[in-house]
């Protein structure tokens, strides 16, 4: 039979600098140089001429003289391959010695603090000498000689490269292919689309044939640099497997004969790959990598054990006490000496720095290499000066092939120790199906699984590498069930894989399929307990890994704390319990995650009892506390027990926090700890410091992470508290639900149910509206950009999301992100009222209600309380802050009196400016209060009004005006972009294009004004600023690339919050299981598919709520979500009354594909097992899918889910104003209101994209939903050729009235401002209504809108 295969090609991308006879772009720059001497001018360096004796006018020559330069420019950037320098022969050609190649795009101090491509330890008399640059971008090349007095003199400088940027060359040529197939003509590879699903239409494919071949012809001939092969995504990617790349100037046999390389030519080669032998004797090939190992080695002194044979072990370990790291004396001018020998071509060196402290002892220290053992070979040529290693990091140094026997790490001229290390990972011989195990020596329910890999090469080798978790130790473990594959892991970096509890002993990590080295840096973290084995040992890279309990006094509240020095998610925290004596003691206490030290991370319960009402379930009333509420968002788990002497697993499921507490409330009790253990990425509890309230019997707080499980109180590994009773404050329930859980709510979140409302029952007292969702706002979006106009910014409404982290993300598609300038606007979290700093004053005083007293900070709302104000009975009663200078308002919080005469604040304005015309009661309206409920306080939007002066009017009656409260939050005008505080990163960088731009200060939007940031094209690319601590953030503004490419930006989310999980770009929540469409394998028991999304949770089968289907080999349940979705979470509620062991198993796959009912899309999570009549989440990380599938693979079983909940975002638009129908008030200039739905954002009006009205009294724009939706935001474009102040006062209302042409409807926002020709986005907060209008009240106007975009869901 013969082989053959489809051919099918996607892109293809070729990267040149030019034809095939350009090499040295040196020629077309421009030169200069620091002094000239003897005539030896800067040109002769790139004259094209390599003669090396003087007097043959060929080389350059400064004067003798302190840091002599010479300086290359290119025109433009460049990436540097390689410099090549000819050294003079006729004498001095150790002038050279030490100079410095430096390459890159700034001229400050001449462009010698560029960055360092090479030192030139020395280049022989006469001869050329190339330096590897790899790479660099810079428009500049310089030579400098640096720190001394020197004659710098070059015969020839040579420079390789290309220019920055893509230069895709297959676009310019001609293809052609052996057949065509399915539409797939050839052209498709240079059409420029990326797209790798077939029916996307950008694929080629030939007919099934032998020798299948496409080919491209350039029109004339190149030097290839790069091939760059897309392929397809759908299907069938194994085909191209095997496939060659032949480039050459042949048309015989198609050219497929063409070479992979030609070697009768003479080329410059970068690289060689060997292909070894496989029948036998494989490791003939085998040569020496690390060349330290086979030399010997001393240093200047030892100190602590620390012998300077340690840096040459082959271990890794950076922690001092691992044994692994060198130790000299604090001594001046301290070294360490390698001698290899016999005299070698050095190419690298490689240091790992201590991890555990002093990391920074290592600046400065020099790496010399030489034949000279002179003053103990200090004096030899510099390789590298270390500037800085990060702790615990490895770092390498290039020496460019210096000569030396010696390698010496020196620091000179300063009193210091030298410390060296190197971490370990273990290491396989290269074999077929490579394996490591960990034997936890009994069944553990696994949760996550933490891989470290390897950083200094060969970070590729784990990919495929399958987790595998069960009991089984058939085949070594391989075949045991599958807890995740390894598509990637980042060199050098961790990655934490979710098994969502699979039951097992054995963990293996398995390269099935493939010959292969498996290496691992680190497996964590109940690995620690463990013993492990692998399937071999090769280069010391063995697979094993590693006193003590603490006591408190007898004391009420007892309690211990490990504190972890930033956020962490945690994801479980083990307990090791007493064995001798007492080990009830533990029972009943709390473990606590969070950020806070109020109250010692504890928490008390309030003393009232309190009720929900959900309104979208009017038939269900439940009593519960406050403390039922919020204990989810703060406790991780309470100790019903631990078996004496064993060890307890509580799953946190990812809570963020710093500190982690336990604590024993409401008792008088010891508290006595043998070991803690606590995984989030690590076991990070090791390297946090810890606390407790008091210690009896020397049972210190520290022996709880000791790493010592020995459970035995005389062991010395438990703690132990003190009797001395303390006892903490009542937490009281406050209006602001998210605010009482300072800094932020955090632990499991639950799905968003509806609005509820909530009261005291002891005073019967309704508080305002609110949601789940303000609960866990730090894990929703702040924004998602549509759209930004080429060259403009976009300001995007927060509204005082609480976070550290400002991250800017492009989810779910690969893409480059470029970013002009990133504004953020906020103040730090807490003391947000700055109305306590003002000056109050009121139209005039009744019964003693001075106006102060609205803020006293005293929320009491009874009149006889003394904390509220009360004018006379007059017309237009006014109440007014003086803020002393203008601040952009966000909010204004307004707490009503409850004893009597609430509704007196009806229809009261909030007005903001900076005028004290009429009081200040002509300032513009932030916002019109209809109602504020008895007792309770209303928060308002003024989303950024500029005002000095915050004044309360009743307008047009007759009325008394009593505030119990005023709070305001914003920051001061001016000086209000708090990016320019903090540190930023982003996920790669490209045409220089690093992260700090975005924070400049310029709002430059050419790419070549250097002012952008610019990602590489990848997945998800992502930009994050650190504002060093917690804000509440108001707006973020973005400025988008104007020169080209402005789309790229669409779809990007603002994310805001303190969590770096996911780099910081965590999914929101929301259930889009019930908008979808349901159907299973089989039904039975009239369990059909629909009660799996039917919003009931009950788990008893007889309360008609679970699906069933009958017992049949792989049966499934399918969710079809109605279009592509970016999936997060999958919950899933198991049945309760029997047979919960049934779902064991059971995998959630999603996708977009039907085949075979669905069962092959790709896995989201194994489902090892969901207690009975519990719910479970599981973590999809956004794949993408319009189906969820949940099946019970390779057996025969009922599949029964009683429900189905799941999380996710469209893949695609979001505005749902498009579907509308809309109307206005009056058509003037042609300005129908279509217009402002055409999905055309243009903002002059010539462009045929704007509404407009006549002039006329209240003015408006209606859109007609044709349903009710949950609206969430209303982006408005504003015109831009005029008259952009139009706008200002302007009304959104929402609603489901059509009386008054909807004009009375609900306020969703007062629109202050907006820019002339920007977006402004308006947060409307899942207000529902049918109808959105946009209103000018009041005066007469006209009314222009360039586009309204709504979001939201429709209301169920």
């Amino acid at each position: 039979m013969t082989s053959a295969v489809f051919f099918a090609l996607l892109a293809f991308l070729g990267l040149t600098y030019g034809n095939a006879g350009t090499f040295d772009i040196a020629k077309g720059g421009k030169v200069t140089q620091s002094s000239i001497a003897f005539n030896g001018n800067p040109e002769r360096a790139v004259d094209g001429n390599l003669a090396s004796v003087y007097n043959q006018n060929s080389c350059t020559h400064t004067k003798k003289q302190r840091n002599p330069w010479w300086r290359l420019d290119l025109q433009k950037t460049y990436r540097i391959n390689t410099v090549t320098i000819t050294n003079r022969k006729d004498c001095c050609s150790d002038r050279i010695n030490g100079a410095e190649i430096r390459v890159g795009n700034s001229l400050n101090a001449r462009g010698n603090p560029n960055p360092i491509c090479a030192v030139i330890s020395s280049i022989e008399a006469g001869t050329s000498k190339t330096f590897e640059c790899n790479g660099m971008d810079g428009q500049y090349v310089t030579i400098v000689i640096r720190g001394r007095e020197e004659y710098l003199t070059l015969c020839e400088v040579e420079v390789t490269g290309q220019p920055s940027g893509t230069f895709d060359i297959a676009k310019g040529g001609k293809v052609t292919q052996s057949s065509i197939a399915f539409n797939g003509n050839p052209e498709r590879a240079v059409d420029g689309n990326l797209a790798s699903v077939y029916n996307q239409n950008s694929c080629t494919h030939t007919k099934k044939q032998r020798n299948p071949w496409w080919r491209l012809d350039l029109q004339k001939t190149y030097r290839i640099n790069t091939v760059t092969i897309t392929n397809r995504k759908d299907c069938c990617s194994d085909r191209i497997n095997g496939a060659e790349i032949r480039v050459g100037n042949s048309l015989n046999a198609r050219g497929n004969p063409n070479p992979i390389l030609d070697l009768q030519k003479t080329y410059r080669i970068n690289t060689v790959t060997i292909t070894n032998r496989k029948d036998c004797c494989s490791d003939r090939i085998n040569g020496t990598f690390d060349i330290a190992k086979g030399g010997k080695v001393t240093q200047s002194s030892i100190a602590f054990n620390g012998n300077p044979e340690r840096a040459v072990d082959g271990n890794l370990a950076s922690v001092y006490n691992q044994n692994s790291c060198t130790h000299t004396k604090k001594q001046r001018n301290p070294w360490w000496r390698l001698d290899l020998q016999n005299t070698y071509r050095i190419n690298t060196v490689t240091i790992t720095n201590r991890k555990d402290c002093c990391s920074d002892r290592i600046n400065g220290a020099e790496i010399r290499v030489g034949n000279s053992l002179n003053a103990r070979g200090n004096p030899n040529p510099i390789c590298a000066v270390i500037s800085s290693i990060e702790a615990g990091t490895s770092k390498t140094f290039e020496c460019n092939g210096m000569d030396g026997q010696y390698v010496t790490i020196v620091i000179r001229g300063r009193e210091e120790y030298l410390t060296l290390c190197e971490n370990s990972c273990t290491h396989t011989k290269k074999q077929r199906n490579p394996w490591w195990r960990l034997d936890l020596q009994k069944t553990y329910r696994i949760n996550t699984v933490t891989i470290t890999n390897r950083k200094d090469c060969c970070s590729d080798r784990i990919n495929g590498a399958e987790i595998r978790v069960g009991n089984s130790l058939n085949a070594r473990g391989n075949p045991n069930p599958i807890c995740a594959v390894i598509s990637s892991i980042e060199a050098g970096t961790s990655k934490t894989f979710e098994c969502n509890g699979m039951d097992g002993q054995y963990v293996t990590i398995v390269i099935r399929g493939r010959e292969e080295y498996l290496t691992l840096c680190e497996v964590l973290d109940i690995a620690k307990g463990g013993k492990v084995t692998q399937s071999s040992i090769a280069f010391n890279g063995n697979p094993e890994r590693a006193n003590s309990c603490t006591h408190t006094k007898k004391q009420r509240n007892p309690w211990w704390r490990l504190d972890l020095q930033k956020t962490y998610r945690i994801n479980t925290v083990t307990i090791t319990n007493r064995k001798d004596c007492c080990s009830d003691r533990i029972n009943g206490a709390e473990i606590r995650v969070g950020n806070s030290l109020n109250a010692r991370a504890t928490l008390i319960p309030c003393k009232y009892s309190c009720s929900i009402y959900f309104t979208t379930q009017w038939n269900q009333f439940l009593e519960i506390t406050v403390w039922e509420i919020c204990k989810d968002f703060l406790l991780c788990a309470v100790i019903s027990s631990i078996e004496a002497g064993t060890s307890k697993t509580f799953e946190c499921n990812g809570m963020d926090g710093q500190y982690v507490t336990i604590v024993i409330p409401g008792r008088e009790e010891y508290l006595t700890l043998c070991e803690v253990e606590v995984t989030g990425s690590l076991d990070i509890a090791k390297g946090g410091k810890v606390t407790q309230s008091s210690i009896a019997f020397n049972g210190n707080p520290e022996r709880a992470v000791d790493g010592n499980l020995a459970s035995v109180y005389n062991q010395n590994s438990c703690t132990h508290t003190k009797n001395n009773e303390t006892h903490g404050g009542d937490w009281t329930f406050k209006r602001h639900i998210g605010s009482t859980l300072s800094p932020s709510p955090t632990g499991k979140i639950v799905a968003p149910i509806g609005s509820m409302y909530i009261f005291y029952n002891t005073v019967d007292q309704f508080l305002e509206n609110i949601s789940l969702g303000d609960l866990c706002k730090d894990f929703l979006l702040c924004a998602v950009i549509s759209s930004i106009e080429a060259g403009t910014s976009k300001t995007f409404e927060c509204n005082g999301m609480e976070g550290q982290y400002v991250t800017i993300v492009i989810p779910g598609r690969e893409e480059y992100l470029t970013l002009c300038e990133v504004e953020v606007t906020g103040q730090p979290s807490g003391s947000l009222d700055i109305a306590k700093g003002g000056k109050v004053t009121q139209s005039s005083i009744a019964f003693n209600g001075n106006p102060e007293r609205a803020v006293d900070g005293n929320l009491a709302s009874v009149y006889n309380q003394n904390s509220c104000t009360h004018t006379k009975k007059q017309r237009n009663p006014w109440w007014r802050l003086d803020l002393q200078k203008t601040y952009r308002i966000n909010t204004v919080t307004i707490t009503n009196r409850k004893d009597c005469c609430s509704d007196r604040i009806n229809g009261a304005e909030i007005r903001v400016g900076n005028s004290l015309n009429a009081k200040g009661n002509p300032n513009p309206i932030c916002a019109v209060i209809s109602s504020i409920e008895a007792g309770t306080s209303k928060t308002f939007e003024c989303n950024g009004m500029e005002g000095q002066y915050v004044t309360i009017v009743i307008p047009g009656r007759e009325e008394y005006l009593t505030l119990c409260e005023v709070e305001v939050t914003g920051q001061p005008s001016g000086s209000l972009d708090i990016a320019k505080g903090g540190k930023v990163t982003q996920s790669s960088i490209a045409f220089n294009g690093n992260p700090e731009r975005a924070v400049d200060g310029n709002l430059a939007s050419v790419y070549n004004q250097n002012s952008c940031t610019h990602t590489k094209k990848q997945r998800n690319p992502w930009w994050r600023l650190d504002l060093q601590k917690t804000y509440r953030i108001n707006t973020v503004t973005i400025t988008n690339r104007k020169d080209c490419c402005s789309d790229r930006i669409n779809g990007a989310e603002i994310r805001v919050g303190n969590s770096l999980n996911a780099k910081g770009n965590p999914n929101p929540i929301l259930d889009i299981a019930k908008g979808g469409k349901v159907t299973q394998s089989s039904i039975a028991f009239n369990g059909n598919p629909e009660r799996a999304v039917d919003g009931n949770l009950a788990s008893v089968y007889n309360q008609n709520s679970c699906t069933h289907t009958k017992k049949q080999r792989n049966p499934w349940w399918r969710l079809d979500l109605q279009k592509t979705y970016r999936i997060n979470t999958v919950t899933i509620t198991n049945r309760k009354d029997c047979c919960s062991d049934r779902i064991n198993g059971a995998e959630i796959r999603v996708g977009n594909s039907l085949n075979a009912k669905g069962n092959p899309n790709p896995i989201c999570a194994v489902i090892s097992s969901i207690e009975a009549g519990t719910s479970k989440t599981f973590e999809c990380n956004g794949m993408e899918g319009q189906y969820v599938i949940i099946v019970i693979p390779g057996r025969e079983e009922y599949l029964t889910l009683c429900e189905v909940e799941v999380t996710g975002q469209p893949s695609g638009t979001f505005d749902i104003a498009k579907g509308g129908k809309v109307t206005q008030s009056s058509i003037a200039f042609n300005g129908n209101p279509e217009r402002a739905v055409d999905g055309n954002l243009a903002s002059v009006y010539n462009q045929n994209s704007c509404t407009h009205t006549k002039k006329q009294r209240n003015p408006w724009w209606r859109l007609d939903l044709q349903k009710t939706y949950r609206i969430n935001t209303v982006t408005i474009t504003n015109r831009k050729d005029c008259c952009s102040d139009r706008i200002n006062g302007a009304e959104i209302r929402v609603g489901n009235s059509l009386n008054a042409k909807g004009n009375p409807n609900t306020i969703c926002a007062v629109i202050s401002s907006i820019e002339a020709g920007t977006s402004k986005t308006f947060e409307c907060n899942g207000m529902e209504g049918q109808y959105v209008t946009i209103v000018i009240p009041g005066r007469e106007e006209y009314l222009t809108l360039c586009e309204v975009e709504v979001t939201g869901t429709e209301a169920k």
